[in-house]
């Protein structure tokens, strides 16, 4: 009988693909960040698609926001680099791929609430610069697949 069951299972778990772990459920939902009006980062998953770097509405548990969404930074790493403007005066400006690069100096506050799990690979710079901010909360911040934290809060008040 006991074999009999096992050649069952182990038959139903050829049909799917070998792997128990196929009968789960993927996560089908995106991490995605919005810089508001009120100038905070919010950062929050959703099944719904939100065109990067564009201005958008959000609805985040229950509430809407407006602002500029970016997505794609939980698999990306990011630099930031010096950029000589004028050699003679040593003037050098900053710049760097990070979606929310541009807008560093003007956010108030940061939001990862618990329950959010963004799981990123790399958080380094992610508040570089942030000069104006004056909260953080990153409760929903999985950092068990980070591999470089590197200046991540660098130049923050």
């Amino acid at each position: 009988m006991k074999k009999k069951l096992f050649a069952i299972l182990l038959s139903v778990m050829m049909i799917f693909n070998s792997s128990p772990v196929s009968l789960m459920a993927e996560e089908t939902d995106t991490a995605y960040a919005i810089f508001t009006e009120d100038n905070e980062l919010i950062f929050f998953r959703s099944e719904e698609t939100y065109e990067n770097g564009t201005s958008q509405t959000a609805t985040i548990n229950d509430n809407e926001y407006t602002g500029t969404v970016y997505t794609g930074f939980e698999d990306t790493s990011y630099s930031i680099e010096e950029i000589c403007i004028d050699q003679d005066e040593g003037i050098y400006e900053e710049t760097s791929d990070l979606p929310w690069f541009d807008v560093r100096s003007q956010v108030t506050s940061v939001s990862i609430p618990a329950g959010t799990d963004i799981h990123p690979i790399s958080t380094a710079y992610w508040f570089y610069g942030f000069s104006s901010a004056t909260s953080f909360d990153l409760s929903g911040l999985d950092t068990s697949n980070v591999t470089d934290m590197s200046s991540m809060f660098n130049s923050c008040s």
